[in-house]
């Protein structure tokens, strides 16, 4: 079941219930279009300080009850510093992260707290904000790393 995109309203009054630390999981997953493995693996060292461009190269996986980093689609795993960690500064899982930070966010902003309003929620808003602003279908793809026609991550 896919998550309806939150209006302006719904964004701005999760975001504001968010931790200070974890608001920018809610700008990345929104305002970048990312889905949560690559929020969690997003580093200082992925945007580029000449432009305003974001490289998305790794995410965080659990893999075998391990945390690791993977690259989002092909290439080696390697370790950076993280914008996001736990108050540990380990890296976030999902496991962790959603009952104890999203689940809270989402009660105390009074959005329905159910399975359409999981994190993913961010990546839908994101897109439906492009189209509504007129972006062509094939750009958005683009720029979800999703072929044309076959879903999203």
């Amino acid at each position: 079941m896919l998550g309806r995109p939150w209006s302006v309203d719904q964004l701005t009054a999760f975001r504001a219930k968010m931790p200070d630390r974890y608001r920018v999981s809610v700008d990345l997953g929104a305002g970048c279009g990312l889905w949560q493995g690559g929020i969690f693996g997003m580093s200082p060292a992925d945007l580029d300080p000449t432009r305003p461009v974001l490289h998305v190269v790794r995410q965080v996986k659990l893999v075998r009850g391990a945390l690791i980093f993977a690259p989002p689609k092909t290439g080696d795993p390697v370790s950076v510093t993280l914008y996001l960690t736990d108050a540990d500064d380990l890296p976030l899982s999902r496991s962790k992260f959603n009952p104890g930070v999203w689940k809270h966010a989402i009660r105390a902003t009074g959005i329905p707290d159910d399975r359409r309003n999981g994190m993913h929620v961010l990546r839908h808003t994101y897109a439906s904000v492009l189209l509504d602003a007129g972006e062509s279908i094939k750009a958005l793809s683009t720029y979800l790393g999703t072929p044309t026609g076959s879903g999203t991550q």
